[in-house]
Parts: C-alpha cells; structure tokens; sequence
C-alpha cells in the first residue's frame, strides 16, 4: 500500500479530537492508520466503504471522506 494517512490528517477530524486519550492513542498507531487508509483507498475507487472498517477508525474514516468531497 503505498498511502498511509498522515496523523495530522486524523488529528484534525473533530472525531478524533473527540476521542478520549488511550482511544486517541490507538487511533494513531500504524495499524488502525492501515485501516483508515485502506478504507479510504477502496472508497476512491468503488464508492463504498468496507465492512472491514468500524468503531473510532470508521468515524474518522467518514469525516476523512467528507473533507476530501469540499
């Protein structure tokens, strides 16, 4: 995979800031951050979001999606 969404990207959604702070942790570390590029990547392309991805990544994924269509 050669995109990896950058952490500022996920510290500026407004569901990541309103993440506790073990949960904004997790958020940050390289495997959920696999998982919301992943995400990202195969809504890009196909218009769908996977099943794969939810919970906080999911939130986050979302708003990431969002900001990219303004």
């Amino acid at each position: 995979m050669d995109y990896i969404v950058k952490n500022a990207e996920i510290e500026n959604t407004k569901a990541f800031q309103g993440l506790e702070k073990f949960s904004q942790n997790i958020a940050l570390k390289l495997t959920s951050k696999k998982i919301i590029s992943s995400g990202f990547i195969i809504h890009k392309t196909t218009g769908v979001i996977p099943g794969s991805v939810g919970g906080n990544n999911l939130r986050i994924l979302k708003e990431l999606i969002e900001k990219t269509k303004t």
